[in-house]
């Protein structure tokens, strides 16, 4: 790797780190990089580094539970990078309670990851998202007694509203 692509990958992990994204804005990025001189064969090596998913997989990295819901998906390293073990847990466990459907749990992974992005993920946030994206209240009702870091807040949740 040259000189010229780890300054590259410099300057795009600040604007990452900045919890900016890269792909959404690689057009007007790549043009500010060529106007500082850079090469666009160097850029493209650049990016490609960033976002190569050589795919690395660990036990810890898939949920899945193939007796109960049969539903079995790996953490993106987007994921992985912004989900700490207390929210891996907590969707292990809603996919091993096995009452929601894939869609309702994607819906509700796809939400946590831009909640975490911004850093507005928070067990109240997620619970919230989780009674918006579910509309059974049994399930509700089975969701929060099930889930220890809910602690029983369907009974809680529908007092207040």
């Amino acid at each position: 790797m040259n000189k010229n692509v780890i300054e590259i990958l410099t300057l795009l992990m600040q604007i990452f780190i900045d919890k900016i994204d890269l792909l959404s804005l690689k057009k007007d990025i790549t043009e500010s990089l060529e106007e500082q001189g850079y090469e666009r064969e160097d850029i493209n090596k650049a990016f490609e580094f960033m976002y190569k998913d050589p795919f690395n997989v660990s036990d810890k990295d898939f949920y899945t539970d193939q007796k109960e819901s049969g539903y079995n998906r790996v953490f993106s390293k987007i994921e992985k990078m912004y989900f700490d073990d207390e929210v891996k847990t907590i969707i292990y466990q809603l996919n091993k309670l096995g009452i929601l459907d894939t869609e309702e749990l994607e819906i509700i992974i796809d939400q946590m990851l831009s909640m975490a992005f911004f850093n507005n993920l928070t067990l109240e946030s997620i619970w919230e998202l989780i009674d918006d994206v579910v509309d059974d209240d049994y399930q509700l009702y089975i969701i929060s007694e099930s889930i220890d870091f809910f602690n029983g807040n369907a009974i809680k949740f529908q007092m207040v509203n």
